[in-house]
């Protein structure tokens, strides 16, 4: 009859104890006392011929006084710590992995050598936790132990947030766990990282690179710091002064505005929900348009790079930004934008204060209606 797991992780306890708590410690340290009795346990469980070969191993790394006290404290205080009924159940406990054995409430540990086939850079091995759930093929949702969340590499923590993916579950094939007993085994760290370089093709890589962020990391929200760092991004790449059409309704009909964009907004950068701002002009004044409402041909050198700025801004972002009116029929209802004509900085405000421009809304310095 199977002993319980909760009864084997004591036994594992008293086991490591004339290592962890003895000469060993003394000698070599607590790490290496906790990594020799890991070793000696999985020597136990394989047999004499793995003692064999591990004895004379370990010839090349210690003195051979040391070999003398190390298998003198396995053969008299350790290995007689496990009876023959125990190390049974020990075994068919290792055995349950190939057997798909396992059942919800198992305490288990990825083996070492194992990687995550979406991530092969990064190694699971050592990785702990309990079984939640058994699919009817065998795959075990493993609720990860806190140790483990606590030294999980952070570009995994990237991909997962990347990727929509819940960090504390991990999903493994029976064989591809052992039962943790306590041993305590350390979790494999990644060698090499392989971050793959942003690809120019891929609309969301160019919004991670004007964001400045690798392909580990998820696209960074629509936020304060994100504006004005996309801000900066787009004065330091657009190419100035560019053609650009914006419409609006005045009550009765649409109007459109032939303007040319001749940078972006430095004394107004950001404006409270409809984000980034740049200053346009036509042949009798100069004014400032939030950068959504600005319309530029396919064939322009502009077009990809504001594409890739409204995208981000609607996808990523909690504002409801202004939809273009060449995107609607002229009879479809559409959101006002914030002016409801060109809006000089000395005109009366559009939120109705009664205020000038400058004196209300163009105050609102950084987006601070929004963010503070």
């Amino acid at each position: 009859m199977s002993i319980p797991q909760s009864e084997l992780r004591e036994v594992y306890s008293a086991f490591a104890a004339p290592l962890v708590n003895g000469e060993a410690a003394k000698r070599f340290g607590e790490p290496v006392a906790k990594q020799l009795a890991q070793t000696f346990w999985q020597m136990m469980i394989d047999g004499p011929k793995s003692e064999a070969y591990l004895w004379k191993s370990f010839g090349d790394s210690f003195t051979p006084d040391d070999v003398a006290m190390l298998r003198r404290c396995f053969e008299e205080e350790m290995k007689p710590s496990v009876s023959p009924r125990q190390l049974t159940a020990i075994g068919e406990w290792y055995r349950k992995g190939e057997d798909e054995e396992y059942a919800v409430g198992d305490q288990v540990r990825v083996r070492h050598g194992t990687v995550d086939p979406d991530y092969p850079d990064l190694p699971l091995g050592g990785w702990a936790g309990t079984i939640v759930k058994i699919d009817e093929d065998g795959l075990c949702h493993i609720k990860l132990n806190q140790a483990t969340l606590d030294h999980i590499h952070p570009i995994y923590r990237k991909r997962c947030k990347r990727d929509d993916l819940h960090i504390e579950i991990l999903d493994m094939h029976q064989e591809d766990v052992d039962p943790d007993l306590g041993e305590g085994l350390p979790m494999e760290q990644p060698a090499n990282i392989q971050t793959k370089p942003l690809d120019p093709n891929n609309q969301e890589d160019r919004i991670r690179a004007a964001l400045g962020v690798t392909t580990d990391d998820a696209v960074p929200l629509v936020e304060k710091a994100t504006l004005l760092k996309y801000f900066e991004y787009l004065k330091a790449n657009l190419v100035f002064p560019f053609p650009a059409t914006y419409s609006h309704h005045d009550g009765k009909r649409r109007i459109v505005h032939k303007i040319s964009v001749v940078g972006m907004s430095d004394e107004f950068p950001i404006e409270g929900e409809y984000g980034l701002v740049c200053v346009v002009k036509d042949d009798q004044e100069q004014w400032e348009v939030p950068l959504m409402m600005m319309e530029v041909s396919k064939e322009d050198h502009s077009h990809q790079t504001l594409e890739d700025y409204r995208r981000w801004f609607t996808e990523w972002g909690d504002s409801a930004p202004v939809r273009h009116a060449q995107e609607q029929d002229d009879d479809d209802e559409e959101p006002e934008p914030p002016t409801q004509k060109k809006v000089g900085r000395n005109d009366p405000c559009p939120c109705g204060s009664g205020k000038k421009f400058k004196k209300c809304c163009l105050k609102k310095q950084n987006g601070e209606s929004l963010f503070d």
